[in-house]
């Protein structure tokens, strides 16, 4: 196996984003789920909870919305031709946040767009060209 091959990942893509197209026709713009800006702001928020509270733990329902909150902050950058009943609906982070905390399938489609290391490999047969 060539690790390098299967592994090896473009760290611009992963924080800027890459466009991804939808089957309807639209676009969407994902960072890479766990890149240093998403972890940064689980940990910012995880902290700022704990940091209101007395316990070291973080209760399930609160970790579940710290993690929609932070997709919708650091991976689902934009968006384009992406409608709600038929009308556009031009991106908005507030927005992706509420998409992201109403419906569950939507952030779960996000989530594993972003966690698709297919989507952020570094071109190889780019990086051989580079070399030669």
């Amino acid at each position: 196996m060539d690790i390098h091959r299967r592994f090896a990942v473009d760290k611009t893509k992963e924080q800027e984003g890459i466009w991804i197209d939808d089957q309807e026709g639209g676009r969407l713009k994902l960072g890479r789920l766990g890149n240093p800006r998403h972890r940064k702001a689980v940990a910012q928020k995880r902290n700022d909870y704990l940091g209101t509270k007395r316990s070291t733990v973080v209760p399930d329902d609160v970790s579940e919305r710290i993690s929609r909150e932070a997709v919708a902050e650091t991976i689902l950058l934009d968006w384009e031709n992406q409608t709600w009943n038929g009308e556009v609906v031009p991106y908005s982070r507030e927005r992706a946040l509420e998409w992201m905390t109403t419906m569950d399938d939507f952030y779960l489609m996000i989530v594993g767009l972003a966690n698709d290391i297919e989507n952020y490999r570094i071109d190889v047969q780019e990086t051989v060209e580079k070399n030669s």
